[in-house]
């Protein structure tokens, strides 16, 4: 049986359906090669069946093992056993063979899933920098490599490689799939909630049984985007739909990790704390202590977990831990909220210096790191906890010229562009200069962002005397820069009610936009309410 029959099965699976590629694999010579016992592996895994997988590939290497069975064997250890493969490497690919490509991205998706973040991104830059890296798994290849440019922190390339991926995969679901999956992923860091909305409805709509390994590995990325976009109660839906319910069954048990940590978390969120004690109970059982990155999520659900029951010392050491070994393999996003979390374990323990130190050690490594966007998200995660950095070059208003200043502040008053050219005798198009300028020295994306960081937290008594109590609960999520659907979510009542709530909030104040708004309810003690 020719090696290229049973790699073009193996990528019919991975790229279109891998039930029709397991019946294709029955009707083989059951007593041919050992590529197509590979093959029945490496569909085991694309199936869910992740028990069948480790019964074939959990053992050691056989003697005489082709390449494709031993790039199957890692992957199995990575994906389903939680394991570090011993020697993954450029060296061991040709792709010169029929399956050298189809070697090249199982051995990068091996780094990547074990938590070898920059030994994935090395792998797969240097087998695209390859001749002959063509086709499907190319594309595959492509796919690993955004991803860990996304871990690694370096948002921006993730966001060109993931435009590429998108443009080549139109013809091929399942791999388009899991590229939006890595936009979203993207939109959750970069603060495009309304993409990532659209992103989560519509993935629930094309997928309404989710079954297979890279269904779930979808959804997964949209529970880390809503995450880290601050919403942490969508984050929990969207996993436990896409991941099978609770036990996550359709993860496997290197991936697992990732969603335990967002389900951590969002029960914290909720101050559902029992219910966080047992997921995390449930967590510490899962043999993942071998995988880097799966460990560095463990120990920050127990740093999340411990700050809350005001185990402060606890909750430092499980922050310095994660942070640790996430920094080992270049988690550089996993670092950053780890050490927010060190900080505010001090700030809660009494030691209001060392928070500041951390805080501002975030700020700095976030101004190093080279990317406009992981500056922005890590402002926008620091602002989370209440802190304004305003000393760092390219982080905040010091980074601002006078004139845009002055535009930052007509903006947060709701002024519109036109408005703002008008009153300072310039052009519209230098007035979008100046206001997207501002958007990315602040790190946020929209005008009421700007009132925010201008201005704090404080309400305006005229305003909390006109509106009702839920109106103002709207109100202040819209001067937070939540979008509709987010003020949905947070407070459980449908878009339509919250559209209708911000539309008498504008005729009631008499205000025509929301950063006009956002800068009525902010110009009052924070008591107000």
């Amino acid at each position: 049986m020719p090696v290229g029959e049973v790699v073009e099965i193996m990528s019919y699976g991975l790229n279109v359906d891998p039930l029709v590629a397991r019946s294709r694999l029955a009707a083989l010579d059951p007593a041919g090669p050992d590529d197509r016992h590979a093959a029945v592996g490496f569909v085991a895994v694309l199936s869910a069946d992740f028990d069948i997988a480790v019964e074939m590939f959990g053992g050691p290497p056989a003697l005489g093992e082709s390449s494709l069975s031993a790039a199957v064997r890692d992957y199995v250890h990575a994906i389903c056993l939680s394991r570090v493969p011993a020697d993954l490497g450029v060296h061991r690919i040709d792709l010169d063979t029929p399956e050298g490509s189809l070697v090249a991205f199982l051995m990068s998706e091996a780094a990547m899933v074990s938590g070898q973040i920059a030994l994935a991104e090395q792998i797969a830059s240097a087998v695209l920098a390859m001749p002959g890296a063509e086709g499907g798994m190319r594309t595959w290849t492509r796919i690993v490599r955004s991803r860990a440019l996304c871990f690694l922190g370096r948002l921006d390339e993730a966001g060109a490689e993931c435009k590429a991926v998108l443009a080549e995969t139109t013809d091929r679901p399942i791999a388009n799939r899991v590229a939006r999956g890595v936009d979203g992923f993207l939109a959750g860091h970069t603060g495009r909630q309304s993409e990532l909305a659209v992103f989560c409805e519509d993935l629930r709509g094309e997928i309404p049984d989710p079954r297979s390994y890279a269904d779930s590995v979808a959804f997964l990325l949209a529970a880390l985007a809503e995450s880290a976009a601050g919403n942490p109660t969508a984050a929990a839906e969207v996993l436990l739909y896409g991941g099978g319910g609770d036990g996550l069954p359709l993860l496997p048990l290197s991936l697992q990790a990732y969603g335990y940590d967002v389900l951590v978390e969002s029960a914290v969120a909720l101050a559902q704390i029992p219910h966080a004690a047992e997921l995390l109970a449930e967590f510490e059982l899962l043999p993942i202590h071998e995988h880097p990155m799966a460990a560095a999520a463990l120990s920050r659900s127990r740093a999340r977990l411990n700050l809350v029951l005001e185990q402060h010392a606890d909750s430092i050491l499980e922050s310095e831990t994660s942070a640790a070994r996430a920094s080992a393999v270049g988690g550089e996003l996993y670092v950053i909220r780890a050490k927010i979390l060190r900080a505010l374990a001090e700030a809660a323990s009494g030691d209001a210096s060392g928070s500041r130190r951390d805080l501002d050690a975030v700020a700095s490594t976030a101004a190093l790191s080279g990317s406009a966007e992981v500056r922005a998200w890590a402002l926008r995660e620091l602002r989370a906890v209440g802190r304004h950095l305003r000393q760092f070059p390219a982080l905040g208003w010091d980074s601002l010229n006078s004139r845009q200043h002055v535009v930052a502040r007509l903006a947060a008053q709701g002024l519109r562009n036109r408005e703002i050219a008008a009153a300072l005798y310039m052009s519209e198009k230098t007035v979008e200069g100046h206001v997207a300028a501002v958007l990315e020295a602040l790190g946020t994306t929209n005008r009421v962002g700007i009132g925010r960081e201008l201005e704090g937290d404080e309400i305006d008594p005229e305003f909390v005397s006109k509106v009702t109590p839920r109106q103002r609960e709207v109100a202040m999520l819209v001067a937070r820069g939540l979008s509709n659907g987010a003020i949905a979510r947070s407070l459980a009542i449908s878009e339509k009610t919250v559209e209708k709530h911000v539309g008498d909030l504008f005729d009631r104040l008499q205000v025509h936009s929301r950063s006009a708004l956002a800068a009525r309810v902010r110009r009052a003690p924070a008591d107000a309410f």
